[in-house]
């Protein structure tokens, strides 16, 4: 049985290549239009009380201590995603 808070591998994409995927992602947009504005969305803060109340309320004891997604996590990604746009015509929004 799966559990509310139990991390896929499918879901999860290592730091590494979610930054070698953003690559590809804005460099294939440059050469589709080389004047298109590249609007990049970092990943939005995570409620992570609430989200283990949430576990709580449905699975008890059950429920995993360790949240999988966490605003250090989150952050991660996002630093990535803004340091991608450096010398583009792209602006990193956070979210």
């Amino acid at each position: 049985m799966m559990r509310y808070f139990q991390v896929s591998e499918r879901q999860h994409v290592l730091l590494e290549e979610y930054k070698e995927n953003l690559r590809k992602i804005v460099r294939h947009l440059e050469e589709c239009s080389p004047t298109m504005l590249i609007v990049l969305i970092t990943p939005p803060p995570i409620d992570e009380e609430g989200r283990q109340q949430y576990a709580t309320s449905v699975y008890g004891e059950k429920a995993m201590t360790a949240l999988e997604r966490t605003n250090e996590v989150a952050g991660n990604y996002g630093q990535r995603c803004k340091k991608r746009r450096a010398g583009r015509k792209t602006i990193a929004s956070c979210a």
